[in-house]
């Protein structure tokens, strides 16, 4: 009998150092895939000793291994964050209906890889998308459909445009300095040039009149003083009566109604396909319904000035982490970068200048409503 329970003991030991190991690898495999929109979760089983054969042993291997992986996907799941400060833990507590929903889309969790690994263990990988129409994502529980759409504010008159930049800086405090020294140099020279100009013009014609006005007053003394004319007697003409004519009145003509929006596209600059915020090494973390600010903290950018449908398709912004992954913004990006970030780190903030160059450049364009906007973290 002290040999079974021996025995027993072993057992449990090695039946917990083999979780504690499956433990680390689901940590490595799990999470929010924020490039590729999905939430996935890796889990493993272990077949129980008293497996009739190798094939019953598979099985419920695999049994074990799916159970875990939706237990795990299941707090994958309410660990999302959906707005600053908000996941989706929260809504469900707060919502029973979005509580079943969630728990419906779990259980829909599609097996994207399973293998059998050595020692008659089971792994099993299982997702849900964040968006998609088609299928049942988790966009189209947590994120409320607003009640009606909002326009995109105006740039702020007082504050010029910035001037676009079109390229991702790789270094960005190499690239800033070498822009400052360029701007400074070629203001240095122009100032130069204007006042050597300027002052060599001054001169010159001031000379030229002294010489021809002192040249003029001598030669009409001299000829007055040689010749004496007798004065001729003054006539006086008689001029003939003025007669007052009325004026027609001038009619004021009412200036035209300016239309706004051409205005703006008159000030847009390039055909501009999309929008990259540059956050690196500014800590921002993902969510799915982020808002880009400009530091007098008015809102640019927002799921409620957007599609809800498309914002359901596609979400509102790609993350990436590599500034060669941006295709969402097109071949011709308008490139900022955010000051700092707000909200928990999930919302950018970018300068007013900034943002009214992506107000007048998107109101030509459109690429904010197309949601063709990246975000490089």
């Amino acid at each position: 009998m002290k040999k079974f329970f021996k025995i027993s003991s072993m057992l449990m030991s090695f039946f917990a150092v083999i979780i504690f190991s499956m433990s680390n690898v689901f940590a490595a495999t799990s999470g929010v895939d924020w490039t590729n929109f999905v939430v996935r979760a890796t889990g493993q089983g272990m077949a129980p000793p008293n497996a009739r054969n190798a094939t019953h042993a598979k099985m419920l291997a695999r049994r074990a291994a799916v159970a875990d992986a939706y237990r795990q996907l299941a707090e994958e799941v309410k660990g999302v964050t959906v707005e600053a400060g908000t996941n989706v833990e929260m809504l469900m507590v707060a919502n029973d209906s979005i509580r079943l929903r969630v728990a419906t889309t779990i259980k829909g969790a599609k097996v994207i890889h399973e293998k059998e690994l050595s020692g008659n263990a089971y792994e099993v990988t299982i997702e849900v998308p964040l968006y998609g129409i088609e299928s049942d994502s988790l966009a189209q529980i947590v994120m409320q459909r607003p009640e009606f759409r909002e326009t995109f504010p105006q740039p702020v008159q007082s504050v010029q445009p910035a001037q676009p930049v079109t390229t991702i800086n790789i270094t960005i405090n190499n690239n800033t300095t070498n822009n400052n020294t360029t701007n400074i140099d070629n203001r240095t020279n122009n100032t130069t040039n204007n006042n050597t100009t300027n002052i060599d013009n001054r001169t010159s014609n001031t000379t030229n009149n002294n010489e021809t006005n002192i040249d003029n007053r001598t030669n009409n003394t001299t000829n007055n003083n040689e010749v004496n004319l007798p004065a001729r007697p003054s006539v006086t003409i008689p001029t003939e009566p003025t007669v007052s004519i009325p004026k027609t009145p001038e009619v004021t003509k009412q200036p035209e109604p300016t239309n706004q929006n051409q205005n703006y596209q008159s000030a847009a600059i390039g055909n501009f396909t999309g929008l990259i915020v540059d956050c690196r090494g500014l800590g921002l973390k993902p969510v799915m319904s982020p808002v880009i600010k400009n530091d007098n903290g008015d809102k640019i950018y927002g799921y409620k000035n957007l599609d809800y449908d498309k914002i359901i398709e596609i979400g509102m912004v790609a993350y990436t982490s590599d500034i060669n992954s941006v295709a969402r913004a097109g071949s011709n990006p308008l490139v900022v970068r955010a000051l700092k970030v707000v909200d928990h780190n999930s919302n950018p903030v970018i300068s007013v200048a900034d943002s009214n160059r992506i107000l007048i450049e998107n109101d030509k364009t459109g690429f904010l409503d197309k949601l063709n906007v990246v975000f490089i973290r």
